[in-house]
This record gives structure tokens, sequence and C-alpha cells, in this order.
């Protein structure tokens, strides 16, 4: 089995011609969707990244006329002719009642409405997000979880609207028992399957995920062959849902395909669990996020295909909703690193230190007019693009390294990081300022060198590739000028 690290090579490597193939290969009769991911052979997944293209009908070749006869390979990857699954939402109605306070995800939450017999569904609250109109915290999960049985979405109260932990109910004195707060938005369309709903101000809760702990924000999208995703195939992923607890998997494609109630889901992520005879996940799941090895989420769970051969019996794996286009939708972002205390307030960048040790941007920095001429300028370039990718990919963690990550903490301050981010921060917002490139006799090339040996021992995966791909080039633009605005003109220019 190739590495992982060379799993990454090959994907980056994949012509960016995504699109085109698809468009092309969808001319052909009969072909429903295309995606990224392993090739399969009879039962067996390989470790060949390629096409997979999704039909409704598998066809010996002899009864197909040459023009609609799938190529063995396109641009140099192999091709996987596949029949499109069919597959359904895991709600869930196992017994797991157990009431979280604080409120974290991964735990069970229900809309409250039963069917005749006394039934009803519950799902997984992922983890919280924050509305980007007013930075609220709320509730993520699935539409189908939250609006289970007839729930009607942001209208109306009572059953239906409200969302309780770890069930909504009304007593017989008309009080609102275990109530969260009411849902807010909700979208199941065939790209993302997902709901937030709002979460009552006086309940105490921590932005963390039940068996994983702190969630680290969710990692910004990037192009893999010309789909945009925030996974390459063969990534180590887990999940926390109210059914199954704490499972591990690995990403088996990227742009997969599967029919849900007579609706098609293009353009998700399919993980499976280590061996066919594991589940990654199981009814009750459905809203719980997928994360990364960094704990970033990357995709938010909903469905899972049914086995070969079966149309009731689920295959253990699981098709998630790429988490960038849950963001996007529905208005959203989130948090990264512990609340502050009391919950609710804006995520804290502290956890076991003072803020005057703590990385620290001006809040007026990141949406000032330097910035955003600085962006339009490495916009010019294919490698000022990916700068601007690599700095959302990755700022996050950083960030929460300097804060929190002992090693990384002790050399940021020894060096004089702060001192250098003010001075290189009032470089882009003064373009005629100089930053300075000595301070207290340590130079900023040193910070830099120091910095990256620290993220390549303790860093992920993904960043540590990023280092080893992209670091000798912004090193040598830090040692060409000592001006923000000139760096930046060297790396649009590269």
């Amino acid at each position: 089995m190739k590495s992982l690290k060379q799993l990454h090579e090959e994907q980056n490597k994949l012509p960016k011609v995504f699109s085109e193939v698809e468009t092309e290969l969808k001319k052909i009769p009969g072909v429903i969707a295309v995606d990224i991911g392993f090739k399969q052979t009879g039962d067996e997944i390989t470790d060949t990244i390629s096409y997979i293209v999704y039909v409704e009908e598998k066809k010996k070749e002899i009864d197909l006329s040459a023009e609609h006869v799938i190529p063995k390979e396109i641009y140099g990857v192999k091709t996987d002719v596949v029949k499109i699954t069919k597959g359904s939402s895991d709600n869930g109605t196992l017994p797991d009642k157990k009431k979280y306070r604080p409120l974290k995800g991964g735990i069970q939450i229900s809309n409250g409405i039963r069917e005749s017999d006394g039934h009803y569904s519950v799902g997984t609250m992922g983890c919280f997000a924050r509305l980007t109109s007013n930075n609220h915290i709320v509730g993520l999960s699935n539409s189908h979880v939250m609006c289970a049985h007839g729930g009607h979405g942001p209208t109306g109260s009572g059953p239906g609207s409200c969302i309780g932990q770890p069930e909504f109910w009304v007593s017989c004195m008309c009080c609102d028992c275990d109530k969260l707060g009411t849902i807010l938005n909700n979208i199941r369309d065939g790209v993302i399957d997902a709901a937030i709903c709002a979460i009552d101000s006086s309940i105490e809760k921590v932005n963390e995920i039940e068996e994983i702990g702190t969630v680290m924000g969710s990692v910004a999208p990037f192009d893999v062959g010309g789909i945009q995703t925030s996974v390459r195939v063969g990534d180590p992923v887990k999940k926390r849902g109210k059914t199954t607890g704490l499972t591990n998997g690995s990403v088996q494609s990227i742009n997969y395909s599967l029919v849900v109630d007579g609706t098609t889901f293009s353009g998700q992520i399919h993980s499976i669990p280590p061996t066919p005879t594991d589940r990654f996940n199981f009814s009750g799941d459905s809203g719980s996020v997928i994360l990364n090895s960094s704990d970033q989420v990357v995709a938010l769970h909903f469905a899972s295909p049914y086995k070969t051969g079966s149309s009731t019996e689920k295959d253990g794996t699981s098709v998630a909703n790429k988490i960038h286009e849950v963001i996007s939708r529905l208005g959203i972002t989130i948090p990264s690193g512990a609340f502050p205390s009391g919950g609710g307030g804006s995520p804290s960048l502290v956890r076991g230190g003072s803020m005057a040790s703590s990385i620290s941007i001006p809040d007026e920095f990141a949406t000032s007019y330097r910035v955003s001429f600085l962006e339009n300028q490495l916009n010019k370039s294919d490698f000022g693009k990916t700068i601007i990718l690599l700095y959302y990919r990755h700022r996050n963690e950083v960030r929460d390294m300097i804060n929190t990550c002992r090693p990384a903490k002790v050399a940021w301050n020894k060096n004089e990081g702060q001192a250098f981010l003010a001075s290189f921060v009032k470089s882009i917002k003064t373009p005629e300022y100089n930053f300075q490139t000595q301070i207290n006799g340590i130079s900023v090339i040193s910070l830099i060198d120091t910095m990256r040996k620290i993220f390549l021992e303790f860093g992920s995966i993904n960043l540590r590739e990023d280092i080893h791909n992209y670091s000798e080039e912004l090193v040598k633009a830090f040692a060409r000028s000592n001006n923000a605005h000139k760096i930046v003109e060297y790396i649009a220019y590269k």
C-alpha cells in the first residue's frame, strides 16, 4: 500500500481537468456522475487513484458501441466504472438518552415528533457553529435529523421547530423540556443535507466533541485534480456519532454520488472503515461531523450506501457533505479552540496560557483594505494563489499550536514572534514602512527557521507536507526584502 505522502503527491500531480472530464463522460448514455477515488477490483480496494464513473447499469463492452465505451485511462489517469448506489439517511431509534451538560458535539438530539406508535427519530449534533451575520452560536446537524417526521424548520413552535437534547418534549404542565432552541435554517437539495438550530444562551456549552476534544475549526477547500475538497483520497478521518461513538476510517473518494430517497447527492466525501467487517457509522450517527487528524472539521455525515444486492442493509461506510459547501450555504463558520468561560462569546485563543503570551492580531486587520489589496496581488499568479490557499488552510492550526503547544509557544516567545508579527502587520497597513528584521539580537529569518522546525515536528501531516513543498520560496522572499508589499510582489510574480 502506498504511503499517505505518496498518495498526496500523486493527487497533487493530477491534471486539473475534472470539469472537462466530467462533461465529456456525461455525454455517454447511462453515465450519472464522476468521482476521484481509489479504484476497486472485485471486492478489493486498491491504492490506485482513478476517475470513478457512476453508471445506471454496468454493461459488457461487447454490448456497447465504440463511442459509448468508457476509456481505460483519461489524461493518464485510470478509470473505474461503478453502478451508482442507493442508500438511506442514518436516523436512529437506539436508546442513547444521556443528557450532556455542558453541551458539546457528538451527542443525541431530536425534534420530539412521535409517530402514532410512539416512535421518534434521533440523530447527532455534530458540533457548534457561528452565524456569520451576528456571531451567535448554533448547533449543526442534518436537515433530515432536525426536521424528521414532518418537522417544519424555522417556523412555528413546539415539536417540529424545537430541538432538544437528548430529546425535546412537552410536559403535562406545558413546559418545554430539554429544549436547546429552535431550528433556524435547513437545506436538503442534493448538495447538502444540513440544518442549524439556535442554542439558548443559558445553556453551558464547550467547543468540544465527546471522546475527541476541542474542535479546531474547519479546513478551507483546496484543489485536487480540478475538484474543490477539504480532504484527499486516503486521508485518515474520524467521527463521533451518538450510536457508534468514536470511530476511525479513511477517505475512499472525494466526489461521491449516492441516491437517497429518490434524490441524487453528488460531490460528497465517501469514507470507509479500516476493514469491511468494521462500521464507520450506524443509524443515529446522522449529523456527526467528520474530522481530520488535526481535529478540524472536513465534512458532515448524512447517509450510508446499501450493501451490494440489498435494499435495506447498510454497508457501514459514510457519505458526507463537504464542509465548505455547508458553511457557505448556511452562512456559518466553525469555531476553533475553546469558548471563553461561560461559553457564548468569541472563541478563546488561549488554553493553558495567558493572553499576554498568545498570538494576537488587531481585529480590524482581517477586513482592512490593504489585506484585500495584497490578496488581489497574490491572485495574479498560480504560486500566489497557492500561498493564499495555504494561509487559509493552516492559519487555525498554526495559531493554536503557538497558543497551546508548549514547544511552539516557548519558541515563539523566545524568538520575539509577537514583536515581529506586529511589525509585519504594520508594514502591511503602511506600505512605506519596512518591518524590523532584527529584534533583541534575533533575526526574522531565525524566527521563521525555528518555527518551521517546530511545525515539522508537531504539526499535522498536511502542514508538514506543505512546509516541505513551499517554505523555501517564502524564506527567500523574506530574505530579499523587509517590506510586506515588496514580498507580496515577489511572490505574485514567481
